[in-house]
């Protein structure tokens, strides 16, 4: 369903950008703008800017741009009639319903799977509420501790002590059978006999996105069932799927996320009632991994939000290995990450226990505040192997294995000053000089680099994120669209020098920007006496994106129809075009700040990128223009004749284009 393009205005001017991305991201005001850490790349600095009077923004390393319907169908990979759902509902404006165009129903599996999750989270609800379907599991939160404010807050629920009653409910309301067995919900049986639920007398917890919608499921067994699952693990998930990637989701971010922003600080836990309990005192910024590790995928969702992460964990085995995994993502981010030690205590084996207790919260803030660098702990553990070795052939082994590992966590991608106080650790650490220790980690690091495993093992990156920026390339979105032209590619094609190809490229750049700032321009009169309308049209661009994007604004605006930024990045947005919403964005923004504002300025910048693309037009175009003009040939005319005969011929077939375009 889609609403008209008045409700889609509507919608828009109701949405308050900053606020939008502001619940996602921890932005920072400077200026009349406010920055953050970009979310479509691996951003160290605060790169993405958002304008609160333009109501776009913008990422100044990756080329990121556009506006609250962008946002969200990129960063959130809704698909356009989602974002404008979500944003009308965000607003509570009510849409008029109306038929898709097909180029809208793109929502796929990824809407139906939706909609599933949707409908199961209403099921496993209703069925913990039910005085005597839920009876078991209520009296499991009961026992744990969980209030009901948290019941209803993290929309807990219950998978019946049934074989198929999902299933069952599945068929008897006509829900989309595919689509429940694709979300991992129900699975179909050996023999081909109907479907089985995949979560049966199970505490069922919703995983939800940054937004809150349900894309997956956690169950956890209770006591007393009637069916014989002994096979089955204390806890089930669902199984990955185009909604739900289990290394890139946290479980209660949707909750934790403001807190986080607020108090510049995550703390990650193992599990959904440790989270649940961490909530329930007051203490908001906690969430969860889902079984795995912290991994790259989660520092990336974290770093938009938090400057430190605390990594809270058992002294056991499995603890040690989440020591190391956390200087891992230390040495592979900007973030400061912190472990801190859970108590061995008779009372209380974990956070849900231990908040149960009279001391707990105190207890669970002292724990945190006391967290230690996750380097420096790892120090102090090679400390204790390094003084319990007897040999220096021991020690020398031991040093060697530990920077060996250190190279491979990417000690060797470390700015200087980070790796110099690395440095001087290590020598103090290991009783050696600091250029021993500068010799050995130069030559791990390069065996390192030489490794073709190199890559794989690392984390972060910005070949992870998407890719990265080549100063040869016109532009890398890095998101939807591959536009990977590399102007010496164009230079052999066209004979040109790069020079030259940088200049039309520039020029291509700012006569959109400009258009985009003044669209009146493109019918104001040229120096020779012809219009823009008549003289610039989209077969004169060198580059993909420039000529595809010219193309939408000429054919709008010979149309006489209105054009903004605005308007456009929207219409681009609803057709899944997010390589044009950057672009645009970007053209827009830099002939601003090369304008300021300036009238005049803009008018001339605009006319200059007009006659820069003409004359290379009329250059490349010139025998075939005489030929057109003139079949019987003429000597070669001067620049002016030419250009007045490149317009009267354009015109005449720009006239016929639009008089054919009226009459269809």
């Amino acid at each position: 369903m889609f609403a008209g393009n008045d409700q889609v205005t509507q919608v828009q001017q109701a949405t308050d950008l900053v606020a939008l991305i502001g619940e996602q991201i921890r932005l920072q005001a400077k200026g009349r703008e406010f920055v953050g850490i970009c979310p479509f790349h691996d951003d160290s600095n605060p790169s993405l800017s958002v304008s609160s009077t333009k109501q776009i923004y913008k990422c100044f390393s990756c080329q990121a741009g556009g506006n609250a319907f962008t946002w969200l169908t990129n960063y959130h990979k809704m698909t356009f009639p989602e974002a404008l759902q979500f944003l009308a509902e965000r607003a509570g404006i009510q849409l008029e319903r109306q038929r898709l165009a097909p180029q809208e129903d793109q929502g796929g599996d990824r809407q139906r799977l939706a909609d599933a999750n949707a409908k199961a989270l209403d099921y496993f609800r209703w069925n913990l509420q039910d005085p005597q379907v839920g009876r078991i599991a209520r009296t499991y939160l009961e026992h744990r501790g969980v209030s009901r404010a948290m019941v209803d807050q993290f929309q807990l629920g219950y998978a019946p002590d049934q074989w198929d009653r999902l299933a069952r409910v599945v068929s008897e309301k006509g829900y989309d059978r595919l689509s429940f067995r694709q979300a991992g919900l129900i699975r179909p049986r050996s023999q081909g006999q109907g479907d089985y639920d995949r979560f049966r007398h199970r505490l069922v917890f919703p995983i939800c996105d940054a937004l809150g919608r349900p894309i997956a499921f956690g169950g956890r067994s209770l006591p007393d069932g009637k069916l014989t699952d002994h096979d089955e693990a204390k806890y089930l998930n669902s199984p990955e799927t185009v909604l739900f990637n289990k290394s890139a989701t946290l479980y209660g971010l949707d909750k934790a996320k403001k807190p986080i922003i607020d108090g510049k600080m995550a703390v990650v836990v193992e599990g959904y009632t440790d989270v649940i309990a961490c909530h329930q005192a007051g203490i908001s910024n906690v969430v969860a991994t889902l079984g795995t590790a912290l991994t790259a995928q989660h520092v990336t969702q974290l770093k938009r939000y938090a400057e430190k992460v605390v990594i809270v964990f058992d002294a056991d085995e499995a603890g040690q290995k989440a020591a190391d995994r956390a200087v891992e993502i230390f040495l592979s981010s900007t973030l400061d990450v912190a472990v801190a030690i859970f108590p061995d205590q008779e009372d209380a084996t974990d956070p849900a226990e231990l908040m149960a207790t009279a001391a707990g919260r105190q207890t669970w803030c002292d724990l945190v505040d006391s967290g230690i660098d996750a380097l420096e702990y790892q120090f102090q553990r090679i400390e204790s192997q390094f003084d319990e070795a007897d040999t220096m052939a021991g020690r020398t082994a031991i040093a060697e294995d530990y920077i060996r590992r250190l190279a491979q966590m990417g000690l060797g991608g470390q700015g200087v000053i980070r790796r110099a106080m690395i440095m001087r650790k290590l020598a103090e650490l290991l009783r050696l000089k600091e250029h021993e220790v500068s010799a050995m980690i130069k030559q791990q690091v390069q065996r390192v680099a030489a490794s073709p495993s190199r890559a794989d093992r690392r984390l972060g990156g910005a070949a992870a994120e998407g890719g990265s920026q080549s100063g040869n390339d016109i532009i890398n979105d890095g998101v939807t669209e591959p536009y990977n032209q590399k102007i010496s590619d164009i230079s052999i094609a066209s004979g040109q020098s790069e020079h030259r190809i940088k200049a039309l490229l520039m020029a291509e750049k700012q006569l959109i920007g400009g258009l985009l700032i003044r669209p009146d321009l493109f019918h104001a009169t040229l120096g020779i006496g012809r219009t823009m309308d008549e003289a610039v049209l989209p077969s004169q661009m060198i580059s993909t994106i420039a000529k595809q994007l010219y193309q939408r604004m000429h054919d709008q605006l010979s149309d006489g129809q209105s054009l903004t930024l605005s308007t456009l990045l929207t219409e681009l947005a609803s057709q899944q075009q997010q390589g044009l919403c950057n672009f645009a964005t970007q053209a827009e923004l830099e002939v601003e700040q090369m304008t300021a504002g300036d009238e005049q300025k803009l008018q001339g910048v605009v006319g200059e990128a007009t006659k820069c693309l003409l004359a290379y037009h009329c250059e490349q175009t010139h025998q075939d223009t005489r030929a057109a003009v003139n079949p019987a040939g003429t000597q070669d005319q001067g620049d002016d004749k030419l250009l007045k005969e490149v317009f009267e011929f354009r015109r005449a077939n720009h006239s016929a284009a639009r008089i054919a375009r009226i009459e269809t």
